[in-house]
């Protein structure tokens, strides 16, 4: 596998099970106790590209990966947000994944569902 992106690019990353358990969680909460402005950020994990292939190697993956660059692609990815910091979300009860590997490992064992 060729990564088209550089292994220190750092991205934020949250795992479908972190966002259905904080959508359970917003769905529980009093309308009273939700913001005004009900928009916001989960919170989310910072991790570069390469921390995500370490991760995937660690939950089994064997396969080999490359980094080749797309500077159109990089460049994209460059102009993102690097970290996605709600304190209304973590005032609410919502978190990001404990860290890469659990995240990882959601990934997999929901991957053929």
């Amino acid at each position: 596998v060729t990564a088209p992106l550089a292994p220190e690019t750092q991205v934020p990353v949250v795992s479908a099970r972190a966002v259905v358990r904080a959508l359970l969680r917003l769905h529980d909460l009093p309308a009273a106790e939700l913001p005004p402005k009900r928009a916001l950020n989960l919170p989310a994990l910072t991790v570069s590209i390469a921390d995500m292939a370490e991760a995937a190697q660690r939950g089994g993956a064997t396969g080999k990966i490359a980094y080749a660059p797309d500077p159109q692609m990089q460049a994209i990815v460059q102009s993102w947000p690097k970290q996605f910091l709600s304190d209304r979300a973590v005032a609410l009860g919502l978190g990001p994944d404990a860290d890469l590997d659990e995240l990882v490992e959601d990934y997999l064992s929901h991957k053929d569902q």
